[in-house]
């Protein structure tokens, strides 16, 4: 009876890890160090993580101290108010899924600049520059694995 009930959690889990939005369809990348280095966060934790990560909405330190003393308006550097009144992670922004419901994160693409580190493809969704030419079609369109040698 327990080792029915452990498969069916190990099932649940699995089922519900993969389903999850990861933040570009890539891993993510965590490091424990004494210092942070530029344009990161240190966790609580000593973990350290993209800066672009702190307040987006979304649990990425694992003490979850990237989310503490952040505005809970919608109102923080890194979250989009949809105009239904839902907040998400302005990484979602322009990345071609429908995240608000109701297309607000995908209306004025062309117009926005991608963060620093990032580059634009040429149907405007933003990747991170270490994506181009890593043999991924990040920007589901092939521009970033175009002209690679």
């Amino acid at each position: 009876m327990s080792l029915k009930i452990c498969v069916l959690i190990v099932i649940m889990f699995a089922v519900f890890s993969c389903g999850k939005k990861t933040k570009q369809n890539k891993a993510r990348g965590y490091r424990q160090q004494d210092a942070c280095e530029p344009l990161e966060f240190q966790c609580s934790s000593g973990w350290c993580i993209q800066e672009d990560w702190r307040c987006d909405t979304e649990k990425d330190c694992p003490d979850n101290s990237d989310e503490l003393k952040c505005p809970t308006d919608c109102t923080g550097e890194h979250q989009l108010k949809c105009n239904n009144g839902i907040c998400i992670s302005r990484e979602y922004q322009c990345d071609g899924d429908d995240d608000c419901g109701d297309k607000t994160d995908e209306t004025g693409c062309s117009a926005l600049a991608c963060s620093g580190g990032e580059v634009k493809c040429d149907n405007n969704l933003c990747i991170e520059e270490s994506w181009v030419c890593d043999g991924d079609n990040d920007c589901r369109d092939g521009w970033d694995e175009s002209n690679c040698r």
